[in-house]
Order: structure tokens, then C-alpha cells, then sequence
């Protein structure tokens, strides 16, 4: 059995589900996903979630798998993962790990092992009106380790380093193991104008499709509660705001926007810092690498 996995990697935007898809047809690929959204059922369109028609008949593997309702851990993600990944392997076909959610990449790139914990919802509830600062701080009473590589601006993975430290009492330093794949680490990179340019767009883009709708369905039909669609983030976040009429639609649009940028941002931080990442900026490159690897 081949132990070869290719993971392709970059901010929001940036092209990643399309040159999979090329890769895919031309080396016998399957996809695997690694976005934190995109595994829940339910959220498509404003995740930007690749349709049928653009999978080119590729298998593509970990979307639509969670219930929206409650959080999907990074654990659970791990051991989806890594049994497609075997399985994939298994038919002789190479599986590309595709997304941009660092932590997701990580898991399973590097084999790290993170706490089984559950969701303690009194605790959440509590610490939700905390602000980022507080949250922030309060973490580095506890875990400095982990304060010191957490986004100190993401009040959803702040809760969630507090509640991993509650449970166990203990800091939160995922054991070191041996890598389980022999990986290459494809990164996108893309000039930061060319990348807020994308966005607008296709955040325009995901309006006419009918992002407004899919939010109202995720309420109705899925029954996510407000709170739990503010914890989801980003545009979602603020579309689930105008629909309860705190905001306006063009300060969605701005909020919003405004959200998906400094997202990116965040994903690049998170990958800059990972040295065996290649970083590149077109086809040709990409392809020189795989055919070589």
C-alpha cells in the first residue's frame, strides 16, 4: 500500500479546490477536505463548498458529515481523516488533503493527538460574555504554552483551549508522534490585492446565490440557534445578525467582508510559520513538484 499524501494549503480564496481537482484528474486522485465549515451539513454556500459540477467527477471526501448544531472537534476530524486516507491508499489512489484550517492540516500532516474532551455548555455560556481580551488573558493564567499559539482574536478557539484546560487541568501540548504519511505541502500563494479582490467577489457571488436563504434554512430547517450560528463565524455570523434585524444589509456586506479578510490573514500566519510548506504561484510549479514527489 502506498503511504503518499499530498496536502495543498492557503487562505480562503486562493484557488486551493480547483488545483486539486487538476491533480486529481491527472494523478488518480481523491479529495479530502480540511475546512472547519465545510464538514457541517447545511453550510455550502457562504462556505464556499465546491459543487458538483466544479468536482469534475472527483471523489471528494469530509464535507456535509456533522451535525451544525454542535461543534466538530478537531479529534473526531482526525479519525475521519486518517481512515479515508487508508482507504483511499488502500485503492492505490493518491488522497489530497485540501483546505485551509491549519489545525485540521496539522492533525493529520504531523499525526498530533489532541484531548477527547466534550463540549461543556454551562461553561461556554459563561465564558461567551467574556471579551477576547479576557479570554486571552485568562488563558495565559492557565496554559502560557498555549496562549503563546493560539489567534488571541478567535473567541471560539479561546473558549475551547479553556474548557480542554477545566477538563483536564493540565496545559493542552498535543504529544509529539511519529508522522503516519509521507507528505508534500503544497501552499498557495497570491498577492494580498488579488486576494481582497477575490473575496469581494465572491462574497457578492455567494449573496446571489443565496446565502441569505441558506442562513434562514440553517435556523428553521436545521434548527441552529442564533448563538450557535455566531459561533460558526465570519459571514455567517454577521448574515445571521441581519436577519434578526440588529444590522443592516450593507453593514453585513462590510462586516462580513471585512471577516473573511482578516481570516486569510490569520490562515497565512498560521502557515507562514510551518517551514515545510512550498510555497507556489502558479500550475507549472505546483506540477514540477508533484512530479517529482
Amino acid at each position: 500500500m502506498n503511504n503518499n499524501l499530498v496536502a495543498i494549503v492557503g487562505p480562503t480564496a486562493s484557488g486551493k479546490s480547483n488545483l486539486a481537482v487538476d491533480f486529481a484528474q491527472q494523478y488518480k486522485g481523491e479529495i479530502v477536505s480540511a475546512d472547519s465549515r465545510q464538514v457541517y451539513r447545511g453550510i455550502t454556500i457562504g462556505a464556499a463548498q465546491i459543487t458538483q459540477q466544479e468536482m469534475c467527477g472527483i471523489p471528494h471526501h469530509l464535507l456535509d458529515i456533522a451535525d451544525p448544531t454542535t461543534p466538530y472537534s478537531v479529534v473526531l476530524y482526525k479519525k475521519k481523516a486518517d481512515a479515508t486516507i487508508r482507504a483511499i491508499q488502500k485503492r492505490d489512489n493518491i488522497p489530497l488533503l485540501v483546505g485551509g484550517t491549519g489545525m485540521y492540516i496539522d492533525a493529520v500532516v504531523y499525526n498530533k493527538n489532541y484531548p477527547e474532551v466534550l463540549p461543556n455548555q454551562p461553561l461556554r455560556k459563561k465564558l461567551e460574555h467574556l471579551s477576547t481580551q479576557k479570554l486571552f488573558t485568562r488563558l495565559q493564567s492557565v496554559d502560557f504554552g498555549r496562549s503563546r499559539t493560539i489567534d488571541k482574536n478567535n473567541k471560539r478557539r479561546l473558549i475551547r483551549a479553556i474548557e480542554i484546560n477545566e477538563a483536564t487541568q493540565k496545559p493542552v501540548q498535543p504529544p509529539q508522534q511519529q508522522p503516519r504519511y509521507r507528505s508534500l505541502l503544497l501552499g498557495i500563494r497570491i498577492s494580498k490585492e488579488e486576494l481582497h479582490t477575490r473575496i469581494e467577489q465572491r462574497f457578492h457571488a455567494m449573496l446571489s446565490n443565496g446565502h441569505l436563504e441558506e442562513v434562514q434554512r440553517l435556523h428553521d430547517h436545521y434548527h441552529v440557534s442564533w448563538q450557535r450560528i455566531d459561533e460558526i463565524g465570519l459571514n455567517y455570523k454577521w448574515v445571521g445578525q441581519h436577519l434578526q434585524n440588529n444590522i443592516t444589509k450593507q453593514e453585513m456586506i462590510e462586516k462580513s467582508i471585512t471577516s473573511i479578510k482578516q481570516y486569510a490573514k490569520r490562515q497565512m500566519t498560521w502557515f507562514q510559520k510551518n517551514k515545510d510548506i512550498v510555497w507556489i504561484e502558479n500550475y507549472k510549479q505546483a506540477e514540477t513538484l508533484i512530479q517529482n514527489y
